[in-house]
């Protein structure tokens, strides 16, 4: 063979090498167009079907599309679906169309504070756990009027740290005679303005009370 044919044959399988690669990384990246394609349509699928479940107009979401609050293209964010939750909660709440448009399109779709960062609130079994009383005694107090109302965020109730001192003068009133119906109505007493004679009347009797158990104790002691 001579040198000009086996320098033909070389350059020959060098191009049939290149080119094989230059196909497969065509196929690779056609491959990864359609696999990217796939995925944001399914992500749109997902989407849609939210926004299909809360069960909002077209024309309201023309309205709000037409507003520039949610996205024109139809291709729902995740910002867009909040926008939309929010749309759904203030027309629970009683708000006319025309003031929501308002609202979320001067502030947006309101922001939900998370009550698991917030040191002011705290869960109701750590609650529990830090007070030594039982879930379900915090919860039926709750229901007769003893403690102010939870927050319910993901589900969980949040109460607000100042519960915990209600809930010990609660367990310790408990503990000396009190019934509930009694410490129902010196609570709500002591929250007034002119609270100060109730808890001067209260702390008169838990003195009263004290000085009872005092001379239980001395008589045990003496054994009289």
């Amino acid at each position: 063979m001579s040198l000009r044919k086996r320098y033909i044959d070389n350059v020959a399988k060098i191009l049939i090498k290149t080119i094989d690669i230059i196909l497969t990384i065509c196929y690779n990246i056609i491959k990864e167009v359609k696999m990217e394609r796939k995925k944001k349509a399914d992500e749109k699928n997902k989407t849609d079907e939210k926004v299909k479940k809360m069960r909002i107009e077209r024309s309201v979401l023309e309205q709000l599309e037409k507003a520039s609050v949610i996205s024109s293209s139809g291709e729902y964010t995740n910002a867009d679906l909040d926008t939309l939750k929010a749309y759904r909660k203030l027309k629970r709440m009683g708000y006319e169309e025309s003031s929501i448009m308002k609202i979320l399109k001067s502030i947006g779709a309101p922001k939900e504070e998370d009550f698991e960062l917030n040191p002011n609130y705290i869960k109701l079994n750590s609650l529990s756990i830090k007070i030594s009383v039982p879930e379900r005694t915090i919860k039926f107090y709750e229901r007769q009027g003893l403690i102010p109302k939870p927050v319910i965020y993901k589900n969980k109730r949040y109460y607000q740290r100042s519960v915990m001192k209600d809930l010990k003068m609660i367990k310790a009133l408990q503990q000396v005679g009190y019934k509930l119906n009694e410490i129902n109505t010196a609570l709500k007493k002591a929250v007034r303005p002119d609270s100060k004679g109730e808890l001067a009347r209260l702390k008169q009797e838990l003195t009263e009370k004290r000085k009872v158990i005092d001379e239980l104790i001395a008589i045990l002691e003496n054994g009289k």
